[in-house]
């Protein structure tokens, strides 16, 4: 992230999503109650 513009490279935001998906994906599932299967 740049401190100029407060902004990462498409890279950057491809890889903390890359990073991010796996663990969103179970707290949905755990928070949903596996209702997010349906969805």
């Amino acid at each position: 992230m740049t401190l100029e513009t407060g902004r990462l490279p498409a890279s950057g935001v491809e890889s903390m999503f890359d990073r991010i998906a796996p663990v969103y994906d179970a707290m949905n599932r755990v928070m949903t109650a596996g209702l997010d299967q349906r969805w």
